[in-house]
């Protein structure tokens, strides 16, 4: 084997050897009228939804809708299994609250917030982006009570909305409630955390200041994402509890996700093993440049003894 092939091989080998991973980074402004514009198709209604612009090159749009495991009652509830949509109720630039269909549109402070104010009940935001991403930052932009928080992402093959409705056209959809086997995963919860700012809120003075954009510690990716009030069903934090925390949310930082060699996103927006199809997949390339590579260095010694 000449130079110019062991070159050819050595660059095949690391090129491959490097595929995969997390790259770009996107800031996303939760502000209506800023960062998010109100879809037509329910705009004003229970299953609302917002797109968002976000400002880089980790995805460029997003869809952000309002759930809660509060389905209501009376002329306001809605029929069928899993979590119910909510109303994304804008709060100029302290950015978004949920008001489930107990709480009814209009409801105000502190109930207008993603919050779990009546015990048993919590509300959250779903934010689905246009590909797979790793939910790297958040911050909120008021806080009531604890402020605690809970992050999850979806890992399902399929998308985790059905029903009548989605979150782009309206209408009584549901949210699959599926936790940790087959649906939404746990990332992290965080406690008493801090609005994005110096000053300090009027309802949790006790907040933590290092709990201000908070890291979520996430890893992996998703097209989906969960930022909600705490809540034993998704996690239990000694310290933590599922009553009187409230917040809105204005501001995320992702960064794109890239599948790990050998696998390609699915439904889901989570990343699965390629099928099997005879066709060599690039972890099977990058381990075919390495032999190819061996060879060629063991070729060139058995040539310098000769």
């Amino acid at each position: 084997m000449n130079m110019r092939i062991y070159k050819a091989a050595a660059t095949l080998a690391l090129g491959l050897g490097l595929m995969g991973g997390a790259s770009a980074q996107s800031t996303w402004s939760l502000v209506s009228g800023s960062g998010c514009s109100q879809n037509a198709a329910n705009a004003g209604n229970y299953a609302n939804s917002w797109a968002c612009t976000g400002v880089g090159t980790a995805g460029t749009s997003a869809t952000a809708s309002a759930w809660s495991n509060d389905r209501g009652a009376g002329g306001t509830a809605q029929a069928g299994a899993g979590w119910a949509n909510a109303y994304m109720s804008p709060q100029g630039s302290l950015g978004f609250g949920a008001a489930s269909r107990t709480e009814v549109i209009g409801i105000g402070s502190p109930d207008h917030s993603i919050d779990n104010i009546s015990p048993g009940t919590y509300d959250f935001v779903m934010v689905q982006f246009t590909s797979a991403v790793i939910l790297e930052k958040f911050g909120i932009g008021w806080g009531a009570g604890d402020s605690d928080m809970t992050v999850m992402r979806w890992t399902g093959n399929t998308a985790p909305t059905g029903g009548t409705g989605s979150v782009t056209t309206g209408g009584n959809g549901t949210l699959n409630n599926t936790i940790a086997s087959g649906g939404w995963t746990l990332v992290n919860s965080f406690a008493n955390v801090c609005k994005d700012s110096s000053s300090v809120q009027v309802f949790n003075a006790s907040c933590d200041a290092a709990q201000s954009t908070v890291s979520t510690g996430a890893a992996i990716g998703s097209s989906y994402w969960l930022i909600s009030a705490f809540n034993t069903t998704m996690d239990t934090v000694s310290g933590m509890t599922d009553t009187n925390d409230g917040f809105k949310l204005n501001f995320l930082r992702t960064v794109a996700y890239t599948c790990p060699a050998g696998q390609t996103s699915n439904g889901g927006g989570t990343c699965a093993p390629n099928a099997p199809n005879g066709t060599p997949e690039p972890g099977s390339l990058a381990l075919l440049a390495a032999a190819a590579l061996a060879g060629a260095v063991t070729r060139r010694r058995w040539l310098k003894r000769g």
